[in-house]
């Protein structure tokens, strides 16, 4: 299935899901309990985050808020994408937008269009607070908060590829939503912690095992010492950047070419026949 950004998003007619999410998620138009309480708990993160830089006088370094920038996008993303394809399973509108004069491409990138509203809009909230306190905190790095930024937010954009993936795989919103955040607990935080006690005293050994975890990766954006850190941004950050650019273009053309895998969905176990 090949991707053409014409026809993927001058010309395409499902740029209609960015309308339809700004409506959804960030106005309270057509917003259900949930949403709203999402909305809520957003403004709540962003404003306490401003107070907090503010009650600190200065002593709050920007790095630490990027690290609740990245623990956001987990949450937050999925809680945004996970219903994009299964949803439309789940309200039997999915066979008319297959009927539709769309191409497979044309459906994954609208759909994906809108999530990204959702991490412009986020980024935007907290690059406030971020801002904020970087010109607060008396021993700002500026490109090493540049590097950090970058980090965290190609690792949303991956993360919104990938809870795209899952949703256009299951019949079912909700499955999505659990597999997606089960992953990240996995593959963030029970993972390095079991590779870290394996490799407990190999240091290289531990920061290979940690590399694409993006909390790792401002970490040593943070502090540039070490075996793996020599070379400086060519070690961490601008490798994650592409890294995780290139996954989210890998998983959104795998989910272009697989798009009806659900709907083709086959037992593992025949059912029984009945007896006439």
């Amino acid at each position: 299935m090949k991707w053409n950004l014409e026809e993927a998003v001058w010309n395409n007619p499902m740029m209609i899901e960015v309308t339809r999410f700004r409506r959804r998620y960030l106005t309270l138009e057509k917003s259900n309990a949930a949403n709203v309480l999402g909305l809520g708990m957003l403004v709540v993160v962003v404003v306490g985050a401003i107070l907090l830089v503010l009650s600190t006088g200065g002593t709050v370094s920007p790095i630490s808020l990027i690290y609740l920038q990245t623990a956001l996008f987990c949450f937050t993303i999925p809680n945004a994408a996970h219903a994009a394809i299964a949803g439309e399973r789940e309200k039997r509108s999915w066979d008319m937008l297959l009927v539709a004069p769309v191409s497979h491409a044309q459906i994954v990138a609208g759909k994906y269009l809108a999530v990204l509203v959702s991490i412009a809009v986020l980024a935007s909230a907290c690059g406030v607070c971020i801002l904020f306190a970087g010109f607060t905190f008396p021993y700002t790095d500026w490109p090493k908060l540049l590097l950090a930024e970058i980090i965290s937010i190609t690792f949303a954009v991956l993360v919104a590829s990938f809870t795209l993936f899952i949703s256009a795989r299951n019949r079912r919103a909700f499955t999505a939503l659990g597999i997606v955040l089960g992953t990240l607990l996995l593959c963030i935080a029970i993972l390095p912690a079991f590779w870290a006690l394996l490799t407990s005293g190999m240091e290289a050994f531990t920061e290979i095992g940690f590399y694409l975890n993006p909390f790792f990766a401002i970490s040593q954006v943070d502090r540039p010492y070490g075996s793996l850190r020599n070379g400086g941004p060519w070690v961490y950050g601008l490798p994650h950047a592409f890294l995780y650019l290139l996954l989210s273009v890998v998983l959104l053309q795998w989910a272009s070419m697989t798009l009806t895998f659900a709907d083709n969905e086959k037992r593992f176990l025949p059912q029984p026949q009945k007896d006439a």
